[in-house]
């Protein structure tokens, strides 16, 4: 049986727009992945202070999922758009449940 992984998406959106990013454009990104097929929970966090920092924290029923959910994502576009919103390429890391 497949270990479920958590998986973390730090960026950094661009000053001029990271309002607009947090108040408009996150909703409708966290609602799709939350539907999607193998998606156990999406949230996104944002560094305290002034900060431009927002982390998603995605749990996924496997890695194939995870894998699967991110090519879903680079067919629609949505990791180009993504692109176009931050300042640095976002930082990906995986993080499995358990060794076992």
């Amino acid at each position: 049986m497949a270990n479920e992984v958590t998986v973390t998406v730090l960026v950094d959106v661009k000053p001029e727009i990271v309002e607009k990013f947090w108040n408009e454009i996150l909703p409708g990104l966290l609602a799709d992945t939350r539907v999607f097929e193998g998606v156990l929970s999406a949230r996104a966090v944002r560094q305290v202070g002034p900060s431009n920092k927002i982390l998603f924290i995605d749990v996924f029923r496997s890695a194939k999922a995870a894998d699967d959910y991110f090519d879903w994502r680079r067919q629609r576009g949505d990791l180009d758009t993504l692109l176009s919103m931050v300042s640095v390429p976002p930082e990906i890391s995986m993080w499995p449940l358990s060794t076992e």
